[in-house]
């Protein structure tokens, strides 16, 4: 039984790493598209992986997580090496606008900073570290769902809870800004779902762990 979550582990590790090889290849290929000139704005949804501030804005979307092992900063994004050691703690997606020629330029703006229909034209990112693939608002310390009279104010800090929109309802977010009316010249840019490995992967090793501790009191019985 071990053995087969260990390989199951180790199969979908694989899969994680196959496609984001195969993200990075497409991004590069869009970027050297010669057809990436007629784009007007970039948007983007996601979760910690794409969850980043332009420069000197010092943070993303997910304003208060605090990563791992990091005891100076706050805030997305926590999955970059970079977050150690870049004060501007850039994310795949400020490398893309560095190289991708659209009339919104190099800069991005966030979910707070967003006014009406500024998405419209403008690149855009609703990435939120933590986020899931859901039409939900969550709280990633506890992981506990929000209501949407809890979160009415949208992603941020309360206190006793957070607001982390799920990709669906960054979705959500985007329509409202522009009416309902999409750019048909935006390139939109959606990677979601890391959430969900990370979660199987503590189930699994939660799992085996317990296993492990029943095996050794039965050991030690005997």
């Amino acid at each position: 039984m071990l053995k087969r979550v260990f390989w199951s582990l180790i199969a979908a590790l694989v899969i994680v790493i196959a496609i984001i090889a195969l993200i990075k290849r497409q991004a590069e290929e869009r970027v050297n598209d010669p057809q990436a000139k007629h784009f007007a704005n970039v948007v983007v949804f996601g979760d910690s992986l794409s969850d980043s501030a332009y420069h000197g804005q010092g943070v993303g979307n997910n304003y208060w997580v605090k990563p791992s092992g990091i005891t100076d900063k706050i805030g997305a994004p926590i999955t970059s090496e970079l977050s150690v050691n870049d004060p501007e703690r850039k994310t795949w997606l400020n490398y893309i606008l560095d190289k991708m020629p659209t009339s919104a330029g190099q800069n991005f703006y966030n979910i707070k900073d967003l006014k009406s229909n500024m998405a419209f034209d403008h690149n855009a990112s609703f990435a939120t570290a933590s986020a899931e693939t859901g039409d939900y608002y969550l709280t990633d310390t506890t992981w506990a769902r929000d209501t949407n009279k809890q979160c009415i104010h949208g992603v941020g800090d309360y206190g006793a809870y957070n607001c982390v929109p799920g990709v669906l309802k960054q979705l959500q977010l985007y329509l409202a800004n522009v009416n309902n009316k999409p750019n048909p010249k935006t390139l939109f840019i959606l990677w979601g779902g890391g959430m969900i490995f990370i979660k199987i992967s503590c189930v699994l090793r939660q799992t085996m762990v317990r296993r492990l501790r029943i095996r050794l009191i039965i050991s030690l019985k005997r």
